[in-house]
C-alpha cells in the first residue's frame, strides 16, 4: 500500500481486525539532532512530542489489527528507543513485553562520540503473552555438528571459529588453557 500508513492501516483494521499474526514497524526515527533527509519521503526530524504521538495513532491501530497471539516488531534508533518502550508499555502493557533486540546496524564500527554507535533496536511486544508458546518460536539446533564430549554429563558441543585477522597488539589477550597452563593468543 502506498500513501498516508495511518489511513492504510485504518483500511486494513475494516477487514483483519484480530486477524495478523506478525507486524513489523519500521517508523521514521526519533533524532535528537536534525538529520538530513532519508531515502523515504518521511520526516525524521520531529519534536519529542509531536514524535510520539505519531507512534501512539499507528501502534494503538496495529494493536488493534493483532490476533490474541500476534506479535509486534518496531525498529527503532537508541536516540528514541526509551521513549518508544514507554509508550509502547502503555498501548501493549509492561507484561506483554517480550524483548529489546539489539541489532548491529552497520558493519564498520564507528566513534561517534565516547561510545560506538553502530546499532539500533527492535523493540518485540505480544498482544497477549500469556497465548503465546514460547516452543513455538525456538531457533532449529543442528545438533549433528555437535561432534565433541568430555563425558562429563553436559552434553556435547562445537567449537566455533575464532578469530580477529589484523588485530591491534593493544587488543589482544591472552587465553590460557586451565589444563596445562599454556597460553595462546587469537590468530
Amino acid at each position: 500500500i502506498k500513501g498516508n500508513n495511518l489511513i492504510a492501516l485504518h483500511t486494513l483494521k475494516e477487514r483483519y481486525a484480530g486477524k495478523v499474526k506478525a507486524v513489523f514497524i519500521y517508523p521514521p526515527y526519533y533524532f535528537i539532532d536534525q538529520k538530513p533527509a532519508d531515502t523515504f519521503a518521511y520526516n525524521s526530524n520531529f519534536k519529542l512530542s509531536s514524535w510520539l504521538v505519531f507512534m501512539r495513532n499507528r501502534l494503538e491501530v496495529a494493536r488493534e489489527l493483532m490476533d490474541e497471539k500476534g506479535i509486534i516488531y518496531i525498529t527503532i534508533s537508541s536516540e528514541g528507543a526509551h521513549y518508544l518502550k514507554v509508550l509502547t508499555d502503555d498501548i501493549f502493557g509492561i507484561e506483554n513485553f517480550i524483548a529489546d533486540i539489539t541489532w548491529q546496524s552497520r558493519k564498520s564500527v564507528s566513534s561517534d562520540g565516547l561510545i560506538s554507535v553502530s546499532s539500533n533496536h527492535v523493540l518485540t511486544y505480544s498482544k497477549n503473552k500469556n497465548q503465546i508458546n514460547k516452543n513455538e518460536f525456538r531457533l532449529f539446533l543442528d545438533v549433528d555438528s555437535f561432534n565433541l564430549d568430555d563425558n562429563d554429563g553436559r552434553g556435547k558441543y562445537k567449537i566455533e571459529p575464532f578469530d580477529a585477522p589484523n588485530v591491534r597488539k593493544n587488543l589482544q589477550y591472552p587465553i590460557e588453557n586451565p589444563n596445562t597452563g599454556e597460553v595462546y593468543y587469537p590468530p
